[in-house]
């Protein structure tokens, strides 16, 4: 597979994140940070731990994973308006935050089940 074409179909984004969401799967504790996709991830509560920053391509805003003080979030800067009509960069949290080392507790208590 291509590594640069999942951001160009559905079908190929979707591929690839089955892919290495198997990958992870198989490997008991393991997480990826992945990226450009244009499809942010992060994994819900007993999910592998598959996070995907999406794309920093857009032209209003970008999505990220953000890692600070422990603990990890997916979060999106974009250009809003203040009161007065001024322009600024925001950032919103999408998912999060969540403590890294509970993410792997949890992920290690769900793959021993």
């Amino acid at each position: 597979m291509d590594p640069t074409g999942p951001g160009k179909s559905y079908e190929g984004r979707e591929k690839n994140d089955q892919n290495i969401i198997r990958w992870i799967e198989k490997k008991d504790g393991s997480a990826i940070i992945a990226g450009h996709s244009h499809r942010p991830s992060f994994p819900k509560k007993g999910k592998p731990l598959y996070f995907n920053d999406g794309s920093c391509v857009h032209p209003r805003a970008i999505t990220g994973i953000e890692i600070c003080d422990g603990k990890i979030s997916l979060v999106k800067w974009s250009i809003k308006t203040k009161d007065d009509y001024t322009l600024y960069i925001g950032k919103d949290i999408l998912e999060g935050p969540e403590n890294i080392i509970q993410l792997f507790k949890r992920s290690e208590e769900a793959g021993s089940k």
